[in-house]
């Protein structure tokens, strides 16, 4: 499965980014790390399946190219309660 998001930047460029992936891993980790749970009809036990979902890291990368330019990164209220701005004089 995965998720995209698109994007108008200025010049009518259009951005893709692929903002999560999910993975079956089957039983692999959890035979390396013993993860089991008792079956409630046969009472033996059962390795479980597992899935991972790559989204954190992709999000916030995602949230900092759309939000960012070579001036920082502004976020909005929504995610960034406080907003602060710091302005640098070179008169010193």
């Amino acid at each position: 499965m995965r998720f995209y998001w698109r994007k108008k930047r200025p010049k009518d460029e259009i951005f893709q980014f692929q903002a999560a992936t999910s993975h079956h891993l089957g039983q692999n980790f959890s035979k390396m790390f013993d993860i089991t749970f008792e079956d409630p009809q046969t009472k033996t036990k059962q390795y479980v399946y597992q899935n991972s979902w790559g989204i954190t890291t992709r999000t916030i990368g995602v949230m900092t190219m759309i939000h960012g330019d070579n001036n920082g990164l502004v976020l909005p209220p929504r995610i960034a309660k406080y907003q602060v701005k710091e302005e640098f004089s070179t008169n010193e």
